[in-house]
């Protein structure tokens, strides 16, 4: 029985201890709200845990009020603990970096106009080397043009032409010559043909050299008769330029329109009018064929470069 009373009178000691560890911890809360009440609650607690423990428990006891003052240290420095306000940034590195920044930017603009510069003169330079090989060949072309034109003039297979196996006969109408009639230039001439006069026949002579065409006759020509001239085919009449002398005709002012004609022409009607024939009559024709003519012409102007190359 004393066992079972000693070990009863235990638990309630223990009971009764727990029940003031308990109050204290509340109290000690209440005094860290109200901290007006701290001190009246401290000295209440520490009077009734004298009073109500008895002295086989004082080290417990002692062990509580350490842990319940842990508690109530850690339990009032929260609210009494402050944070601390940062310092005031005093901005020294975004000063640097505002300013570090303009200078970025003024490089790359600084760039810029050194790139623009570069592809103005490389623009420049392609410019220059396109004129160089535009001119380059333009030069060729001539080249090529004047060697097609030596070709054609000088390795003509049908009618070649050699200044020292001249009079060349082209077709059955014209022949190429350089003779004392025309003062040793190179000259085409038709074939010898008579036209009437008025009072019988007259021979007639074509001769073209590399600037005029000349018709020359045995008789007195008038110019005063109307409509003489040169005809081809169905074109308009080319009328007599002036007279050579007074047998001749010439055309030298018309002369490119008259051989541009008679190359694309079939025949060449030469009308004229011959003094004295009183009282006035008529005017005479002569037919001349024109077929050989085209060929005759670029035979003329291959000796015309032949003797350029002479002199």
């Amino acid at each position: 029985m004393t066992k079972k009373l000693g070990f009863m009178a235990g638990i309630v000691r223990t009971g009764v201890f727990l029940l003031t560890v308990l109050s204290s911890v509340l109290m000690l809360s209440a005094c860290s709200i109200n901290p007006e009440r701290h001190s009246e609650t401290v000295s209440a607690q520490d009077s009734t845990i004298a009073v109500s423990k008895p002295s086989a428990v004082e080290p417990e006891s002692k062990e509580g009020v350490a842990t319940s003052a842990s508690k109530k240290s850690k339990t009032v420095v929260k609210p009494v603990t402050k944070k601390r306000t940062p310092k005031p940034y005093t901005g020294t590195k975004v000063v640097k970096k505002i300013y570090k920044e303009p200078v970025k930017k003024k490089t790359i603009v600084s760039k810029k106009p050194s790139v623009h510069m570069v592809e103005k003169k490389n623009t420049k330079k392609a410019i220059v080397a396109k004129k160089a090989i535009e001119k380059e060949m333009v030069v060729d072309q001539v080249e090529s043009t004047k060697q097609l034109a030596k070709v054609s003039n000088f390795e003509d297979p049908k009618y070649k032409v050699d200044l020292a196996k001249l009079p060349l006969l082209i077709g059955t109408h014209w022949t190429l010559s350089r003779d004392a009639d025309t003062d040793e230039q190179c000259a085409l001439s038709y074939r010898k043909v008579v036209m009437n006069d008025g009072q019988g026949e007259t021979p007639v002579f074509v001769i073209i050299t590399q600037d005029k065409v000349l018709f020359k006759t045995k008789s007195n020509i008038d110019v005063t008769y109307k409509q003489t001239g040169l005809t081809i085919d169905d074109l308009p009449q080319l009328p007599i330029e002036k007279l050579y002398n007074d047998f001749s005709i010439s055309y030298k002012l018309q002369y490119q329109a008259l051989v541009d004609r008679m190359k694309v022409g079939e025949q060449a009607v030469l009308t004229l009018g011959f003094w004295p024939s009183w009282p006035v009559t008529q005017t005479y024709s002569i037919k001349l064929a024109l077929g050989e003519f085209s060929a005759a012409q670029q035979a003329l102007m291959t000796c015309v470069e032949l003797e350029k190359e002479l002199k």
